[in-house]
This record gives structure tokens, C-alpha cells and sequence, in this order.
């Protein structure tokens, strides 16, 4: 790992550690990584630069981790379903700070150059998942598990049941089974696409 990543992952850590509201403290980072607070600006021009690579390297992470699902292709429907689904909530729960990045008060936050960058972030994010779930989904029907995908209302329920249930699973407060939670999310999902 170089040192650019070497500070990166230390700032990363506080924001586990602290969640992003925290105050990054530049002197914190350079103890952290065993080097001078100057020797930073080196690798980044400012304090907001580093807040952004460090955001966008989570965003990255996360996004690589949860399309990590294997060969969708030699997957059942039922199967490509749950493990996507299941991986993106084990995503979720195990780094519920990231939800803070999608909160509006968070957003409002940030510099202007880190908003730009976060948004277009987000929004390869989003069409990456969505190729996955398209791509699931014409596994379902051509398994014969649904009668007709041209209805929209049919597809916005079912994303609102997946999104609902990944907002719902990574709050804190909730301690739902994973398994049966996703079977569940899967059992209605098909009884919207069949209904």
C-alpha cells in the first residue's frame, strides 16, 4: 500500500470509528500513519480533497463488494436474488455509517467539488445495481417466475420492497434474522411479479 492509501484508510477508519460528522483532525491522521502532518499535503492540496477521496474509496469499496456475487449466469433466479440482496443489506449493516452519506443534512455539508463528485458517484452506484437487478430479474422470467415485466408499478414495488428492506436492515435498531428476511423480501417479490 502506498502512502496516499496509507492515509486514506486512516481517515476512512476514523470516519468507522467516529462517523463522518466527526472533525478530521489532519495531526490525527499523520500519527496514525506515522508521518508529519505536512507530509500530507504532499498527497492532497486540502483538508476537503482528502475528505472526498476518502467518501468516494468507501463509496467504491462498498459498490465492488456488492456486485462481488459470483457468475450470476449459472445462478437460479431465487438464488442470484438472495445472495444480491442478501450481500447488499451485509453490506449495509456492517457499515451503517454510509448511510449517512445519503442523508440530505449530510449532503448539504459538504463542499461544492465533493457534492459533484459524490452525485456522480451515486449515481454509477445506482446504475451498476440496477443492471444486477435487470439482469436477475431476466433470469425470473425466463424461469417462467413472471407473467409480464412491462409493468412499472410491478417493478416500483418490487425496488421499493428491496430498498425499504435495506433502509429497514441497516438501522441500528433493528435486529431481524438476514435469512429469513431476505426470504421473506423474495417471497413477496414473486407474489408482486406473479399477481
Amino acid at each position: 500500500m502506498n502512502r496516499k492509501d496509507e492515509i486514506l484508510e486512516a481517515v476512512i477508519n476514523v470516519f468507522q470509528q467516529e462517523g463522518f460528522s466527526t472533525d478530521l483532525k489532519l495531526s490525527q491522521i499523520a500519527e496514525k500513519v506515522n508521518i508529519g502532518k505536512s507530509t500530507i499535503y504532499e498527497y492532497f492540496k486540502t483538508k476537503d480533497e482528502i475528505y472526498k477521496e476518502a467518501i468516494l474509496k468507501i463509496i467504491q469499496t462498498h459498490i465492488d463488494q456488492s456486485l462481488d456475487i459470483g457468475n450470476i449466469d449459472e445462478m437460479t433466479f431465487e438464488v442470484a436474488f438472495k445472495t444480491q440482496v442478501e450481500k447488499l443489506y451485509r453490506i449495509a449493516a456492517k457499515s451503517r455509517m454510509m448511510m449517512e452519506v445519503f442523508t440530505k443534512n449530510f449532503v448539504k455539508k459538504l463542499p461544492e467539488t465533493i457534492k459533484l463528485n459524490l452525485q456522480k458517484k451515486m449515481e454509477l452506484a445506482q446504475q451498476q445495481i440496477n443492471k444486477r437487478f435487470i439482469d436477475i430479474f431476466m433470469k425470473g422470467l425466463s424461469e417462467g417466475l413472471f407473467p409480464d415485466v412491462r409493468s412499472e408499478i410491478k417493478r416500483e414495488l418490487a425496488t421499493s420492497l428491496i430498498v425499504g428492506g435495506l433502509v429497514r436492515y441497516s438501522d441500528k435498531s433493528t435486529n431481524l434474522d438476514l435469512q429469513e428476511f431476505v426470504n421473506q423480501i423474495y417471497k413477496y417479490t414473486i407474489l408482486i411479479g406473479q399477481e
